[in-house]
């Protein structure tokens, strides 16, 4: 048994053992001919699944069936007790999601092993096939190979067997991200969901990533692929936000620092793993591995979408964007986890922005398409000029979002030296926006009368009002501030 599958085999049985109802999680995501080759643990799975059937499925019963059905002396140099106590000791984790991740694994590399016997098989028939009819048997040992993958395919569940199976574990809690506007917004960032960051070219997409990286590794590991920056580089950024610091600073410091970095980085960002992307790399590997030595799936964040896909082959760059994004959201679904993924920007996006509500840069991705249709939510970053060393305003624009907050623009302060983000809700507006905003707020009702108090035209007011609905910040009938 490969290395991979032999953990994870240890990793669902283990927890079944701990903790009971998930074995209702992982027994319908394996068959009995996974377990081929390992009598106690098919026993195991025979016994369990006996088990529910009897509606009692727990650790003392699945004991008891198990002592019962053992008649082929499975027990001889290890007893059934021991046996399940080694299981016990070895669990790493009893996080639903990783436990599903796990069988699912084991399941996929049962598969493997089975179509590799069948191969050698096959080679070993057509070279003993002495009557010369070795190309007729490999054409029907290959069609019983095809009628038996056929056989294993199953038709989507019906709706209560699908209810039974996707409600039998709760789901991960949302996990907040630290910047308080954005988590009351979009509700934090869920399970099986993938959050797009799109922004143009040194408006600070990689720093806001990582601030909201530093808040997701509260509760879940990270894995931090990087496609542009090295991983000391990005190392640096977490450290010197951390700090406070310039992360130019930290990344030239000399050996002598690197002690007081690792501790910064063990004590803030323990869970955090960073990979500079090859072009050799496979990305689902690489989280396959983390979540292997993790014990549960990572959080993935992709900085950035659009180069990490070229390493896909194809030379439509939409058709491997697309196939990058769909890669990305299965990993999320099947695994219960989020995705962080930035994107560059459409040329479209990059000027004029100021005169835009959020909704409209939906398409605001660079190859956009299935992009924006994969996220459960889309974040347009805007951020004004910024002199070195000082700050400058910022808009975060909700351009989607699945679970609620879609239209609205949150205010941030962006900190150059330290590359982060403060929030700031009057750096949403401009000026004259924030004029009209206030007129509004102070008991102006209606466009006449704004546009008498501040002694400007008409259809500038009405101009800005339209947008100021637009981002939901708020209403034209009556005209009055939302949440006032």
């Amino acid at each position: 048994m490969n290395t991979s599958k032999e953990t994870s085999l240890r990793v669902i049985l283990g927890a079944g053992l701990i903790h009971a109802p998930l074995l209702k999680t992982w027994l319908p995501l394996v068959e009995e001919q996974d377990f081929e080759g390992d009598g106690r643990a098919k026993l195991y799975f025979k016994s369990a699944k006996a088990c529910e059937k009897n509606g009692s499925l727990d650790r003392p019963a699945l004991t008891d069936e198990m002592r019962r059905r053992n008649t082929n002396g499975l027990f001889k140099e290890i007893s059934l007790d021991a046996y399940l106590e080694d299981l016990a000791d070895d669990v790493v984790t009893i996080d639903p999601a990783a436990v599903i991740f796990h069988a699912k694994r084991f399941r996929a590399e049962s598969r493997k092993e089975r179509r590799a016997r069948r191969l050698n098989e096959l080679a070993h028939r057509a070279l003993n096939d002495e009557e010369g009819e070795s190309l007729g048997a490999i054409e029907r040992l290959l069609e019983e190979e095809r009628r038996g993958a056929a056989t294993e395919k199953r038709a989507p569940a019906r709706a209560k067997e699908a209810a039974l199976s996707d409600w039998s574990t709760a789901l991960p809690a949302p996990m907040r991200t630290g910047l308080q506007s954005l988590d009351a917004a979009i509700g934090g960032v869920r399970p099986e969901s993938t959050y797009s960051i799109i922004g143009s070219s040194g408006k600070g997409k990689s720093g806001f990533t990582i601030q909201l990286t530093r808040g997701l590794l509260r509760f879940r590991p990270v894995l931090y692929v990087s496609t542009e920056l090295s991983r000391r580089q990005a190392l640096a950024r977490f450290a010197a936000q951390e700090l406070g610091e310039s992360w130019s600073k930290v990344y030239a410091l000399a050996p002598e620092g690197a002690p007081h970095i690792a501790q910064v980085l063990e004590t803030h960002c323990q869970r955090l793993r960073v990979l500079k992307l090859e072009r050799n790399t496979s990305l689902t590997d690489e989280l396959d591995r983390a979540a292997q030595e993790e014990g549960e799936a990572p959080v993935l964040v992709l900085d950035y979408l659009q180069h990490a896909a070229r390493r896909l082959e194809g030379d439509d760059p939409r058709v491997i964007t697309a196939q990058m994004s769909d890669e990305i959201t299965s990993y999320v679904t099947a695994n219960r986890t989020s995705a962080l993924v930035v994107s560059s920007t459409a040329r479209g996006f990059y000027k004029d922005n100021d005169k835009r509500a959020a909704t409209d840069f939906l398409g605001a991705a660079k190859n956009s398409g299935d992009v924006e249709f994969d996220a459960s939510a889309v974040l347009f970053l805007d951020t004004d000029p910024c002199p070195l060393g000082g700050s400058s305003n910022c808009r975060l624009h909700i351009a989607k979002s699945r679970f609620g907050g879609e239209g609205q623009t949150i205010g941030l302060k962006f900190i150059g030296a330290r590359g982060m983000f403060e929030e700031d809700p009057s750096a949403a507006l401009d000026d004259n926006q924030r004029d009209v905003f206030e007129m509004i707020g102070s008991g102006a009702g209606t466009v006449e009368e704004v546009a008498r108090g501040l002694q400007r035209r008409k259809q500038d007011v009405t101009d800005v009002i339209d947008l100021l609905a637009r981002r939901g910040l708020i209403t034209k009938r009556p005209l009055e501030v939302i949440g006032k």
